[in-house]
């Protein structure tokens, strides 16, 4: 009977704690592009953090929204993150040093992704927004004045 009693304390442990010593290791920001129809590269940033209990993925190129992550599941290189509010799903190996995903984004069609861990503190991709336009413009720029009735001035 003693010999059985370490086997019983095992199968009574939870497993989520396991689950969360192995996801801490992702912990931090990990960058890729997907290749869309038409050769369209969108930029993805997945956030992992809190020991791997939270995240969120950033469509850089979209929206920016932050994008809630429900679940992340490491059985050992392999990674299962769920983004159900938009029906994503990125299966992926681990490399042995930690630094590379590489897999495939599902969201409809399968499509390859390769994340690359962010170096702590490293600033992440800028977004050019086409309303903070910066010279020389690709098109034409001039004042213009419009003088309306009433002495009303425009310009």
């Amino acid at each position: 009977m003693l010999r059985r009693l370490p086997l019983l304390v095992l199968l009574f442990l939870p497993l989520p704690a396991f689950a969360q010593q192995d996801n801490a290791a992702l912990d931090g920001d990990w960058d890729g592009a997907l290749t869309v129809a038409g050769g369209i590269s969108l930029r993805l940033d997945f956030h992992i953090g809190d020991g791997g209990t939270t995240a969120y993925i950033v469509s850089i190129d979209q929206s920016g929204a932050k994008i809630p992550v429900t679940s992340i599941v490491r059985e050992g290189d392999n990674i299962a993150i769920s983004a159900p509010a938009i029906h994503g799903n990125y299966a992926a190996t681990l490399s042995a040093d930690g630094k590379t995903m590489t897999g495939r984004w599902t969201q409809g069609a399968p499509l390859p992704l390769t994340l690359t861990r962010r170096a702590a503190g490293a600033a992440g991709p800028l977004v050019k927004r086409p309303q903070d336009p910066k010279p020389p413009y690709p098109y034409v720029s001039e004042d213009v004045v419009f003088d309306g009735p009433g002495g009303i001035h425009l310009a």
